[in-house]
């Protein structure tokens, strides 16, 4: 049977093909370094406030910790915040899950029976005698370098930290020396100049440049007889 018309004479409104609305939902961060400087906090802000959909954005700096309420797709904040501020960020559970992961594969392994493996044990050739080994050429030490940097730093433990940290994960780097009022940069190890500069540039956005050395003054001395002339 079908429906007549509603009594002011309009057609029924149709629920079929209504679409529901979006609800707000909480999506919560991990920082792996939050800087708590009043910049780092500005980039982060307002990075998540221009994504389409987010309505607050809450920052808990102690615990590394953002919390994002808003119609997004969370996967999304991390790519956004990858791609303006280069600060990596993960879901909140999942770190949680990783350690666990973690602390499981660090466990001891059941040993294998003996009776699988082939076990070969070095002994003298068919003809009794045994084959020299070559010598084994170790290889020369490299030198440690000394580079002293001009960094800017903006926070006095935020921004040092950072900088240690994205040093420290270079290949060759053994030592690094932070002095925050002068801005000031030390670092040791087998390493070049130009892989710290280029690491501080595309890690943390910081332009550095070797430390100004001490320029010696010159003293003209003029005669003089050339006074009176």
């Amino acid at each position: 049977m079908a429906r007549g018309p509603s009594p002011n004479g309009k057609p029924a409104p149709k629920h079929a093909g209504s679409k529901p609305e979006a609800l707000e939902h909480e999506t919560v961060l991990k920082f792996s370094n939050l800087c708590p400087c009043e910049r780092c906090k500005r980039d982060v802000e307002e990075t998540l406030t221009k994504i389409e959909g987010v309505n607050t954005v809450h920052i808990d700096f102690d615990k590394n910790k953002v919390t994002v309420k808003g119609n997004v797709v969370s996967k999304t904040l991390i790519e956004e915040l990858k791609r303006k501020t280069r600060k990596d960020a993960v879901f909140w559970p999942e770190e949680a899950d990783q350690k666990e992961e973690k602390q499981g594969k660090g466990k001891s392994r059941p040993k294998s029976s003996s009776k699988n493996r082939n076990i070969t044990t070095g002994g003298p050739s068919p003809k009794g005698k045994r084959e020299p080994r070559p010598a084994e050429s170790k290889p020369e030490p490299l030198k440690d370098k000394k580079w002293v940097l001009k960094v800017p730093l903006h926070c006095e433990i935020g921004c040092p930290n950072d900088v240690e940290k994205a040093l420290k994960k270079i290949k060759g780097v053994h030592t690094v020396n932070i002095v925050f009022k002068e801005q000031k940069v030390t670092v040791v190890g087998n390493v070049d100049l130009e892989t710290l500069k280029e690491k501080l540039k595309n890690k943390l956005r910081k332009h550095a440049e070797l430390w100004p050395r001490n320029q010696k003054r010159v003293r003209f001395i003029v005669p003089v007889s050339n006074l009176w002339r």
